[in-house]
């Protein structure tokens, strides 16, 4: 099962629009779910913005220095968490798309993730809420 900060690889995730696409997702908690967050490196939609959390911007910005799993500026896409459960990790099709890279973030990195997430309390779940912040 994957921990805390780990980088989960998603083989042709499915979007909303019907595309599929290599995806990468940070893992924010992985019991009793697996709850992760979609990255992107796409900076045109993220222009002029600072590295860490940018509320307005509903992103958290992971820069190149230091040095952290992602070899381009990585966006992470706030609030919209998403959930696996250990079934789906384990077994089925989802085994077969998901590979857990084992070059987790750094612990600073993600509690100030965690920091920044809490100022969108009102778009997550209770349900999700507790399971970050209990």
């Amino acid at each position: 099962m994957p921990g805390l900060g780990d980088i989960l690889s998603y083989k042709d995730y499915e979007f909303e629009d019907g595309s599929k696409q290599n995806k990468f997702f940070i893992v924010l908690s992985d019991s009793p779910c697996c709850l992760v967050l979609k990255t992107t490196s796409q900076t045109k939609r993220y222009q002029h913005i600072n590295d860490g959390c940018n509320q307005q911007k509903r992103v958290f910005s992971i820069p190149i220095e230091p040095k952290e799993f992602f070899d381009l500026p990585t966006f992470v896409q706030l609030p919209k968490l998403e959930e696996f459960t250990s079934k789906q990790l384990l077994q089925g099709s989802f085994h077969k798309q998901i590979t857990i890279i084992n070059l987790p973030l750094s612990s600073q990195c993600v509690q100030k993730l965690l920091k920044c997430l809490r100022h969108f309390r009102d778009d997550i779940s209770l349900k999700h809420w507790k399971v970050l912040f209990s």
